[in-house]
């Protein structure tokens, strides 16, 4: 019994971490993305500071792919390193980040769900059987 409900919510913890990585790296790129089309446009349009003469371009684009490259790269890192057995061990410990307890909440949501689900089929199946 320990083993299948192990396996179970290392699936779930796959399925949840995965879709978290996910929408972090969407949003640091969304970001990135956006800085750099903004800098290459106020390039574009040679748009400068009025007391220095310096193009203000030049730093949004420069921040802009500093985002992108902090979004690839932690969406490698993340999608190694960060496993089921790094993640109960730190839980073990009491080690939570943010990431850590999105992933806790979102996986204890699931569970929710499935229980909600299997006692919804449950009074079904008594139901049908008090008919008969």
């Amino acid at each position: 019994m320990d083993d299948r409900d192990d396996r179970a919510e290392r699936e779930l913890f796959k399925k949840v971490s995965a879709k978290e990585i996910r929408a972090v790296t969407i949003a640091f790129t969304a970001i990135g993305a956006v800085s750099l089309a903004a800098g290459l446009i106020l390039m574009a349009f040679n748009v400068r500071s009025e007391e220095s003469n310096v193009l203000i371009g030049i730093f949004f684009a420069l921040f802009g792919v500093f985002v992108l490259l902090c979004a690839a790269i932690f969406h490698l890192i993340m999608s190694k390193k960060y496993t089921y057995e790094v993640y109960k061990k730190r839980t073990k410990k009491g080690y939570y980040s943010t990431f850590d307890m999105e992933v806790a909440f979102i996986m204890q949501k699931e569970r929710q769900a499935m229980s909600e689900n299997i006692k919804k089929k449950l009074e079904k199946a008594d139901i049908t059987e008090e008919k008969k």
